[in-house]
């Protein structure tokens, strides 16, 4: 990839979790841009933490927008908060 505005960029909900770390972990490990919407940080793997409340519509919306303001866009979504 020749520069950022060519990699990709995921944000999963529950990215602290055992799921959602795992998934934010394999898509790094495949060059993309991780953002993790939870309410502490992942761990055990580089993203951008966006402090969310996955119950509130609101900090829902405001973390897909934080991440494409952020990262300059958004192109997958992985849902994987319990």
């Amino acid at each position: 990839m020749s520069d950022s505005s060519d990699t990709r960029v995921v944000l999963v909900t529950g990215g602290a979790g055992g799921i959602g770390s795992a998934v934010l972990r394999r898509f790094a490990s495949g060059g993309w841009r991780c953002a993790s919407a939870d309410l502490v940080a992942p761990a055990d793997v580089t993203a951008r933490h966006v402090a969310t409340d996955v119950r509130s519509v609101v900090a829902c919306r405001t973390a897909v927008q934080s991440t494409i303001d952020a990262l300059g866009r958004l192109d997958v979504l992985v849902n994987a908060a319990g």
